[in-house]
């Protein structure tokens, strides 16, 4: 008769472990998804409430990434040494904290602290969240888990996309903000718990440096920083559709509601394809391949949509293969190309690169609407991102393979 110990240790129980890990960092990305991108469908009523432009409107949307810049890489770093668990937890605390405080806020510098807030909590709980995965999954293909896990984002905003609009003109646009707080704080529950339970069986001992992950470290930090660059890109382009397509498609005459499905259209068809991408990726071996063709097919959807060569369909359609393309792949890079005891600043490194992007696009983008009076340009703008993204991931291509030699 097997032992409890036997049991642990063997190989079913330990990939019921990392299966569960994966769920409830799973929950942690949704309720970061809903915190993040539960402003855009609120800018009707922000504006025509507390009287601000869509510029202060896309800063928004920026400040709660702004922290998360500087934050991201050292956050990396406290995960790497104190765990999960307790950097994931006050991270997530800290989102919920500054979420709910915007409910009581009654300008633009209320809720603006608000968002300032809440991003310092972001990069520590999503760092921990990314380590959550490739830490369980060590020595197995990452592809595939890492793609479920890339779905909790896009899950969220289809969630905050499609409920907020109308539960906004119902109760107000505080309810929604109260709504996001209290989903985050289960979602920081729920971590703790489990993380609680992993420990008590041995799962949080300390990852530690060899000489050998040295090694892997140096060479294939390079290529890391490359990968951060295209992420840049891909996150400055698509966090300000996001942010503007509401009021965009509100000038074109949609409805509320098909105003939310039209801007959730992308996740809706990329969330599907996130594991399988994922799986492909992991078969093929390079992930440079679809990070590059995601970010060029990107680049051309927006391209055509400043023309009026796409329709909205069209570009929600186009916009969701071409992230299938790019958020798994990579995301999966750090565990391909450094050591376990050098993922967490590698997730910080592409956390921050992403925060960078988008900080800067959005403002801009709404800056750029409000004087030119359309949209027009500020898709270009989106496309011009999305291009030198492509062009990046061309070189990331050759240095991949350096790296895995």
């Amino acid at each position: 008769m097997n032992t409890r110990r036997e049991i642990e240790d063997s190989q079913p129980f330990a990939a019921h472990l990392a299966w569960s890990a994966l769920a409830v960092a799973y929950l942690g990305l949704v309720a970061f998804g809903i915190t993040f991108h539960f402003i855009p469908p609120l800018i009707p009523g922000l504006i025509s409430e507390l009287g601000f432009g869509r510029g202060q409107a896309g800063l928004l949307m920026s400040l709660l990434v702004v922290p998360g810049i500087v934050l991201a890489i050292p956050a990396g770093r406290l995960v790497d040494r104190y765990g999960e668990r307790s950097v994931g937890t006050a991270g997530l605390a800290l989102m919920a904290i500054g979420t709910a405080a915007m409910t009581v806020s009654g300008d633009f510098t209320g809720l603006a602290a608000g968002r300032v807030v809440t991003g310092i909590g972001t990069m520590p709980a999503l760092v921990a969240m990314q380590r959550t995965v490739t830490r369980m999954f060590a020595g197995r293909p990452i592809g595939l888990p890492m793609g479920l896990f890339s779905t909790g984002v896009p899950v969220g905003i289809v969630l905050v996309l499609n409920l907020a609009g109308p539960l906004s003109e119902r109760c107000g646009w505080r309810c929604v903000a109260l709504g996001a707080a209290v989903c985050t704080l289960l979602a920081g529950v729920v971590f703790w718990s489990c993380w609680t339970w992993l420990a008590r069986r041995g799962v949080m001992r300390p990852v530690t440096e060899t000489v050998r992950s040295a090694q892997l470290s140096r060479i294939g930090m390079g290529t890391l920083w490359l990968a951060g660059v295209v992420w840049l890109c891909a996150n400055g382009a698509m966090t300000a559709f996001v942010t503007f397509a509401p009021d965009h498609y509100l000038d074109l005459g949609f409805a509320t509601g098909q105003r939310g499905l039209l801007v959730s259209l992308p996740v809706w068809i990329s969330a599907p394809l996130a594991p399988l991408i994922g799986a492909l990726s992991d078969r093929r071996g390079s992930r440079a391949v679809f990070i590059g063709g995601g970010m060029l097919l990107m680049g051309i959807c927006f391209a055509l949509a400043t023309a009026n060569w796409l329709g909205p369909i069209g570009l929600g359609v186009g916009l969701g293969l071409a992230l299938a393309g790019v958020v798994t792949p990579i995301l999966t890079l750090p565990a391909q190309l450094l050591s376990p005891a050098q993922q967490g600043r590698a997730f910080g490194i592409l956390n921050a690169c992403a925060g960078l992007g988008a900080a800067t696009l959005p403002p801009i983008a709404g800056l750029v609407r409000d004087l030119t009076g359309g949209y027009t340009w500020s898709l270009g703008l989106m496309a011009t991102a999305a291009l030198t993204g492509a062009m990046v991931a061309g070189v990331l291509n050759r240095r991949e393979y350096r790296s895995r030699g």
